[in-house]
């Protein structure tokens, strides 16, 4: 069951995409993704810095074998994704923000109720929030 949530919490698939790195760099994890910045503005988003760090503990929680701290780590995501999503300025950043954390959910309850996950949704909607943010 844990390989359950490891598989659906893989969410580094938004940071090895060819089609989300900025510039063409393909130089690693979500961790590198945080700190890029987009045209005029001064500083990246802060919506955008949180919401790439919980995707990042998403992706930490798929190391986990305990399934209760996978889903608690699942859940803390959530919760992030959702501060992130407050906190965005980037135009529709907000809804992209909050259709991860309710593919998480999702996952969750599937996982929850003894079902293989599907993580399209989830996967796809994070390479919109790493489009959004420019990342």
């Amino acid at each position: 069951m844990a390989g359950a949530v490891c598989a659906a919490l893989l969410l580094a698939g938004c940071s090895s995409s060819g089609t989300v790195g900025a510039g063409g760099s393909s130089s690693g994890g979500v961790g590198g993704l945080t700190g890029a910045t987009s045209g005029g503005n001064s500083g990246p988003d802060t919506g955008c810095t949180q919401a790439m760090l919980a995707i990042q503990n998403a992706e930490k929680a798929q190391t986990n074998t305990n399934l209760q701290a996978a889903v608690s780590a699942a859940n803390t995501s959530i919760g992030q994704l959702r501060a992130a999503a407050l906190a965005t300025q980037k135009p529709g950043g907000r809804d992209a923000m909050n259709k991860v954390a309710d593919d998480l959910q999702a996952i969750v309850t599937q996982v929850a109720a003894g079902h293989q996950p599907d993580t399209t949704s989830a996967l796809r909607d994070a390479q919109i929030v790493a489009g959004i943010c420019g990342m």
